[in-house]
């Protein structure tokens, strides 16, 4: 089973209002989740996705779900947005992109989230950040 379906998504969308755009077409709104995830896992390089987005039922992270579907909605509806209230739906999509933005600057850090696990190979470990710069300018008066 899939980490989000097309049911799950009736929170966002009205079931005849996603009939309505998809018209007969299944893939439409599967194209859309497909989209939705994989823009969701570009935001989230130091965590571990593929365990994330394998999770199914009340296992999965109902944060990650939310903002996911928001996602999905704006893809799905974008196309076509017949009947749909797409200022509604854009403002889910620019409260979704506000929120990875903020968890891939790391001024966000979600609990639970998994951390990637270090390459086998070379041993490095992603998931750990470090700081660069320097100290603030100086400005002494004589």
């Amino acid at each position: 089973m899939p980490f989000i379906t097309e049911t799950d998504m009736y929170s966002h969308i009205k079931k005849a209002k996603v009939d309505l755009i998809k018209r007969d077409d299944p893939e439409l709104m599967n194209e859309a989740i497909k989209s939705g995830i994989s823009e969701a896992m570009s935001y989230m390089g130091k965590y571990d996705v593929q365990t994330m987005f394998a999770a199914e039922g009340s296992a999965r992270d109902p944060l990650l779900l939310i903002y996911t579907k928001g996602l999905i909605s704006f893809h799905f509806v974008t196309p076509e947005n017949a009947g749909v209230d797409y200022e509604k739906v854009e403002d889910l999509y620019t409260k979704a992109i506000a929120f990875f933005n903020k968890v891939q600057a790391n001024k966000s850090t979600p609990f639970g989230w998994p951390l990637r696990p270090a390459d086998p190979l070379t041993g490095a470990t992603p998931a750990k950040t470090f700081k660069y710069g320097s100290n603030p300018k100086r400005s002494n008066q004589y």
